[in-house]
C-alpha cells in the first residue's frame, strides 16, 4: 500500500484547495494539496516537500485529522490528512491549474477528488474546533 498526505492548510478561516490539470481519472477535480512520500520518508516531512515542490510555502504541520484508503486501478492508497498552517504567504500553482482559497463553509460546493470528499467530514469536524 502507498501512503500518500494531504493538507487542509488555514488561513483566516479559509483553506487552500488546488485544481487539477486536465486528463487522467482525477482531471478538473479540486484536491487538498499533498503528494506521495518517497522513499523512507515520514508523512509530515513528505507533505512538507510536497507543499514545498507544488505550491512554494513553506508550512507547518499541526496535526493528523484523519487517515482513509482508497484504489485508484489495480494501486492501493492510504490517505494521511493533515492540518496544516502556512508560514509563507502566497502560495505559486507550479504543478496545478488553479488554487484558490475558499471559504469554510463553501468547501463542500467545489468538485473534490473522491478520496478528499471522503474526508471532509472530518475536516469540517477539525475546522469548527480550530
Amino acid at each position: 500500500m502507498h501512503i500518500v498526505t494531504s493538507a487542509v492548510i488555514l488561513r483566516e478561516r479559509k483553506v487552500l484547495l488546488a485544481k487539477r490539470g486536465p486528463g487522467g481519472a482525477l482531471g478538473g477535480k479540486w484536491e487538498f494539496p499533498g503528494g506521495k512520500l518517497e522513499v523512507d520518508e515520514n508523512p509530515e516531512d513528505g507533505l512538507k516537500r510536497e507543499l514545498m515542490e507544488e505550491l512554494a510555502m513553506e508550512v507547518r504541520v499541526e496535526k493528523l485529522i484523519g487517515t482513509t484508503e482508497f484504489s485508484n486501478g489495480p494501486k492501493r492508497y492510504s490517505l494521511r490528512t493533515y492540518l496544516v498552517t502556512p508560514l509563507t504567504r502566497t502560495p505559486i500553482a507550479h504543478e496545478h491549474d488553479e488554487i484558490r482559497w475558499v471559504p469554510i463553509d463553501e468547501l463542500e460546493r467545489y468538485d473534490l477528488a473522491d478520496s478528499d470528499r471522503s474526508m471532509l467530514p472530518r475536516i469540517m469536524s477539525t475546522l469548527r474546533e480550530a
